[in-house]
């Protein structure tokens, strides 16, 4: 989620703010950063994934270190504990999160700057960029408020070695409920989506409609 958090604001910053975004040599270089954040994610999660223990003796450290937990939610099928010592997993998250953050910070203010201090586009022209930015914004703090900081704060608490289950309980029921609910803020703060989709409904209902009249002639 981080590289397409931070590429949406990339092609905000890329299309308002540099004047050569349309050019041959500004492409390849994005298609090259692009393939190298990838990369660069992909390798953090390489280590976490080699130091996964047998889950026999995961489960067994888990009552351990966590006694309060019932036996029968550890022997759960479909019980996975990713690591014995969270030191790995911590640091490939937290570099990822770090590089990404400070991407999306640059390009972020770059484009706000950008936006709101707009002098050779029209007035209704400027008030639109900083309407849609705005939009924009308020859509990516959906899974950044739903998803990263919920997974954040479980992590700190893994680290703890503490355990919430109300905490965990709610982060899934968050997790389940983030896809429509980022559904319905875009459709709310962007009319056009907005706009399209009652159409679409409104052109199925007519088309039932004229269906059944079709029907009840013959």
């Amino acid at each position: 989620m981080g590289p397409a958090i931070l590429f949406f604001f990339e092609d905000r910053y890329n299309a308002l703010v540099r004047r050569d975004s349309e050019t041959y040599s500004r492409k390849v270089k994005r298609i090259i950063y692009f393939a190298i954040n990838y990369i660069f994610t992909l390798l953090m999660f390489i280590p976490p994934i080699y130091n996964i223990p047998d889950q026999e003796m995961a489960k067994a450290l888990t009552l351990r270190e966590f006694p309060c937990l019932p036996p029968n939610v550890v022997n759960t099928p479909g019980f996975f504990r990713i690591a014995e010592d969270i030191t790995v997993l911590s640091v490939s998250l937290i570099s990822v999160i770090l590089l990404d953050t400070a991407q999306i910070v640059f390009f972020f203010l770059g484009t706000a700057f950008k936006v709101f201090n707009m002098k050779t586009a029209s007035k209704k022209t400027s008030d639109m960029q900083k309407h849609f930015f705005k939009c924009l914004c308020f859509q990516v703090a959906i899974p950044i408020s739903i998803i990263l900081l919920p997974c954040w704060y479980v992590v700190v608490l893994t680290a703890m070695s503490r355990l919430d289950q109300a905490v965990n309980n709610i982060i899934c029921i968050l997790l389940t409920v983030h896809g429509i609910i980022s559904t319905i803020t875009m459709l709310a703060i962007h009319k056009p989506y907005r706009l399209a989709t009652v159409e679409l409904f409104r052109f199925r209902k007519s088309t039932t409609s004229t269906s059944l009249f079709v029907n009840s002639l013959h």
